[in-house]
């Protein structure tokens, strides 16, 4: 996640409310100060919508994650499918919102999701190299 610094923002889930802060190599911070984050940033990446599943992958880490059918992900489905040129298409996206372990769509093993909080914002990506 990039939480407006120049450096990444790495972070695991530890349960469906809490996400706890990594160092630069993607381990545990020893340290007697709390490094959980708060339950809901603004993050940016890669969105895309295929059939009936979103899918975002995070701009800096790229982990890629389902997005939840719960929260606001009908607005940023709605502005995806209004902007997009092809089916497919990724778009960049700007979102408040955060990771929650959820069942996927098929199977019973919980997988990291995005739930969508606030849609922010979305643009395509040929604004990057003009």
């Amino acid at each position: 996640m990039h939480g407006g610094q120049e450096l990444p923002l790495l972070s695991r889930v530890i349960d469906q409310n809490t996400l706890r802060k990594l160092d630069l190599a993607g381990h545990d911070i020893e340290s007697a100060l709390n490094n959980s984050l708060p339950p809901c940033l603004v993050i940016q990446g890669m969105y895309r919508h295929l059939g009936d599943a979103g899918t975002f992958t995070e701009r800096l880490t790229k982990q890629r994650w389902p997005v939840a059918q719960e929260g606001n992900s009908a607005a940023l489905e709605r502005a995806y499918l209004n902007m997009r040129r092809e089916p497919g298409e990724e778009l960049i996206v700007s979102v408040e919102g955060y990771v929650k372990m959820l069942p996927p769509m098929e199977g019973s093993h919980r997988q990291p999701s995005m739930v969508v909080d606030r849609f922010i914002g979305m643009r395509h990506a040929s604004f990057l190299h003009p």
